[in-house]
């Protein structure tokens, strides 16, 4: 069995401080707990590094430090962007809250080629496991049958990488009986080579570019932010320089698990080169960055608690994924009519404006007068989802899909304006149907088949549309 709690004490300098006196660092985290991260630094308060130390964090609530391991040189810490930290009173003793920890980082380099495994912690858990059926018999045994295969696997520039479901045991005990804990996790495993001459914080830099797109991909499809919290890099040969784990872990709230089935896409569809193809055609993508910022707004939104937050992010990616996909560049009125017409515009408020001396109030209306030529949002939404052909009809099927984006746009702008909510009812169901209007416009730039697609995809949707 494992243990929860992973703790390091270490004797150290601080690098990028006064390094002429040590201090002691105790790292701590709880190993299946995203949120728990926790440093407690002690230094001897009559040196002048403690006031070093007092000065720097209240200058920069993001500091980082180096910790320079005196009992084992292969194995520094760095402790990143510590957004706080507290003071014992009379005491040499500091509690920081750091972001992100590293763990082994950076030893001395070695003159050859050096090989990792990989292995990154997702939350949250139980998604892209496969489905199966599991069978408990009273002597402690379980059996699994999956009823589907294939792996959900995925190219990155290290080779071919896979995620699995990840499953550690932990003792316990309840009315006096022992009781056997299965925890089950998400977990992205591969293989790494670190170049002789270079560290490891220079190929970590681009795992975690591939894990942060696999991470928004996965978010997208499984429409909840899915972000990593650890990552393990475990030496395939212990030399000198690779005899300990790499670490990096970030502190991150986690989020709840939702039921399998209300999922865009699930395990079949990213199984069997499914989740590979998405992440081509995102990395392919011209508009690459916009469908990012969509995306995080999507899944952002999905995760929300509050209505208004919620509604207001789902019509934001919706308004921002148009403004950059719509081929009419968002313009009603042909530009050689607008360069005929803007000038008489100007000249009839020139000569209202100056008869009645209104001159701030010509100002105000001149630098509006552009904006005629621009169609309504709404307008550019029902131009953009014709052009693409994507199924509207069941988004608002007694009201009508124009109507229905009339009415969002502006419950958006009540919102925005006035902090004003009408009909709370309302804005619950048109945050789900713009999110699937958004989702859907999402696939069909990303040219991911439909037969992939989750069979239940579009449960929440069905119930809201049966509602009075």
């Amino acid at each position: 069995m494992i243990s929860r709690e992973i703790t390091h004490r270490i004797r150290g300098r601080i690098k990028n401080l006064s390094p002429d006196h040590s201090a002691n660092l105790v790292v701590r985290f709880d190993r299946f707990d995203p949120s728990s991260l926790d440093c407690d630094l002690t230094v001897n308060s009559k040196s002048h590094l403690f006031g070093e130390l007092n000065s720097l964090f209240g200058r920069d609530c993001f500091t980082t430090l180096e910790i320079e391991n005196l009992d084992d040189p292969g194995f520094p810490i760095g402790i990143v962007a510590i957004t706080s930290f507290s003071q014992q009173l009379l005491h040499d003793h500091l509690t920081l809250s750091p972001s992100e920890v590293r763990l082994g980082f950076d030893p001395p380099t070695s003159d050859q080629d050096s090989s990792f495994f990989v292995a990154v912690e997702l939350t949250p858990s139980r998604i892209l496991g496969s489905p199966s059926a599991r069978e408990y018999s009273s002597t402690g045994a379980i059996t699994v049958s999956p009823p589907q295969s294939g792996d959900v696997m995925f190219e990155t520039k290290f080779g071919t990488w896979r995620i699995i479901e990840s499953f550690d045991f932990l003792d316990s005990s309840m009315a006096k009986k022992d009781i056997t804990n299965v925890v089950q996790g998400t977990t992205v495993r591969g293989e790494i080579t670190v170049p002789k001459g270079a560290t490891m914080s220079d190929v970590h830099d681009s795992v975690a570019e591939n894990i942060y797109s696999l991470c928004l991909l996965i978010g997208f499809c499984y429409r909840r932010p899915v972000r990593a919290y650890d990552y393990q890099y475990r030496p395939k040969v212990r030399t000198e320089s690779t005899r300990h784990i790499a670490r990096v872990r970030i502190r991150t709230e986690p989020y709840e698990n939702r039921d399998r089935d209300l999922g865009l896409i699930e395990y079949p569809g990213l199984s069997s080169g499914g989740l590979d193809q998405l992440l081509r055609s995102y990395r392919e993508h011209p508009k690459r960055d916009i469908i990012r910022r969509v995306m995080t707004y999507l899944s952002a939104s999905a995760a929300s608690p509050l209505l208004e937050e919620s509604f207001f992010l789902s019509v934001s990616s919706l308004d921002l994924l148009v403004g950059a996909l719509d081929k009419s560049q968002n313009h009603q009125i042909d530009r050689a009519l607008w360069e005929e017409l803007l000038p008489m515009l100007q000249e009839s408020l020139h000569t209202f404006c100056q008869d009645r001396k209104l001159d701030e109030l010509e100002k105000i209306v001149a630098k509006r007068l552009p904006k005629l030529r621009h169609d309504p949002l709404a307008s550019r939404i029902c131009r953009h989802a014709s052009a693409t052909e994507i199924e509207t009809n069941d988004l608002w099927p007694s009201l009508g899909f124009k109507a229905g984006i009339e009415r969002t746009i502006s419950a958006r702008n009540d919102l925005f304006h006035a902090a004003k909510v009408s009909n709370p009812g309302a804005m619950y169901g048109d945050r789900h149907r713009i999110a699937t209007l958004v989702e859907r416009l999402l696939l069909h730039e990303l040219t991911f088949p439909s037969d992939r697609l989750n069979y239940h995809k579009d449960r929440e949707l069905n119930h809201i549309n049966t509602r009075p």
